[in-house]
């Protein structure tokens, strides 16, 4: 999970009316989102509500992290928590509704910690799809930032931790959108970049214990704004845990702006195109590098847990996040739709 940031251009008065922009556009979503929603949609907490609709001036909001918020391996605050920090280790993990998520514990079940570390690469999180020895995660966890195999993949494994174990990956089966990093626009956040930061891969063998997910149906995307998710992620830097952990967060609508690039190659935001409330999710959870990969988990109006898309990217700036919602506060990734195509 990279904190990317847009560059912005212009001066102070151009950037006050992208950010009036930026509001309008999240007030429009918010009440196109709200009208499709269907019987498994919760109501959105008025912290939320009221964050997405009131605009924080430059340089106004808190230095000090909320009180639930970790402070990790020596850092007073760390960027990766957004609002407050509601990661708990699974151990310890329940729901705050745990019955409006039926069979949340076999659910996390399906999440897989990656560790690439020992072939150049780095680390982060998957979800078992369809079967036990498949694997969905982030793309660019195996990628360079021209879209190919940086490393090599055949020497990265895949841990469970129920009961514990390790196995290894199939590089002869592994899939992936065109993910790549444009020239100029370098790590900054963009829909069409995110939007195809996903991976499919075979394991060497499947996992004993595990159990898969799919995808979400169609009829059910995009989700409704305000929707609870359930979002399981390994050990990542932003939270002292050592393991697997869980958390609940909500589901925030199509990000407002994207970076794009200018005919220059200057990096720049666009407004949000129709097409992205099908392709990309925003949402408040707290995130790390090694969360790149993990799963949101929603429930679909029978009951049933599917993956509905997966984290990958954050706007987490340089400190935490008081205000989650903002078009520079949240984590983003790819959503259903548009993964395996």
């Amino acid at each position: 999970m990279n904190g990317k940031r847009a560059r912005w251009t212009g001066n102070d008065a151009s950037r006050s009316v992208l950010r009036l922009l930026d509001l309008a556009f999240v007030i429009i979503v918010t009440g196109v989102l709200m009208q499709g929603a269907h019987a498994t949609s919760q109501t959105l907490p008025a912290e939320i509500r009221q964050a997405e609709i009131v605009l924080a001036p430059p340089g106004m909001g808190r230095s000090d992290p909320p009180e639930n918020a970790v402070a990790p391996r020596g850092h007073a605050v760390w960027p990766g928590v957004i609002g407050t920090e509601d990661r708990v280790p699974l151990d310890r993990f329940v729901p705050p509704n745990p019955g409006a998520m039926p069979g949340w514990e076999r659910a996390l079940r399906a999440v897989v910690q990656i560790d690439c570390r020992s072939s150049g690469g780095g680390y982060g999180t998957g979800v078992l799809l369809g079967r036990t020895d498949r694997l969905l995660t982030a793309a660019h966890l195996f990628l360079d930032e021209g879209g190919r195999p940086g490393f090599s993949v055949a020497r990265c494994h895949v841990w469970h931790d129920d009961p514990v174990q390790r196995v290894g990956l199939r590089p002869e089966s592994l899939q992936y959108g065109a993910w790549h990093i444009p020239e100029g626009l370098h790590t900054y956040f963009a829909t069409e970049v995110t939007r195809h930061d996903w991976a499919i891969i075979d394991l060497t063998a499947p996992l004993t214990g595990a159990v898969a997910l799919d995808l979400v149906s169609p009829a059910d995307m995009p989700p409704p704004f305000g929707q609870a998710v359930l979002v399981g992620q390994g050990p990542n830097d932003s939270h002292p845990h050592d393991g697997l952990m869980a958390q609940v967060c909500w589901y925030l609508g199509p990000p407002p702006v994207s970076a794009t690039l200018a005919p220059d190659g200057t990096a720049v935001n666009r407004m949000a195109a129709p097409d992205d409330a099908l392709a990309v999710a925003r949402t408040d959870c707290d995130a790390g590098v090694g969360t790149s990969g993990a799963p949101m988990i929603g429930w679909s109006a029978d009951g049933h847990p599917a993956v509905w898309g997966l984290l990958s990217d954050s706007m987490r700036g340089r400190t935490y996040c008081p205000y989650p919602g903002y078009s520079t506060c949240f984590t983003a990734g790819p959503l259903a739709p548009v993964i395996g195509h």
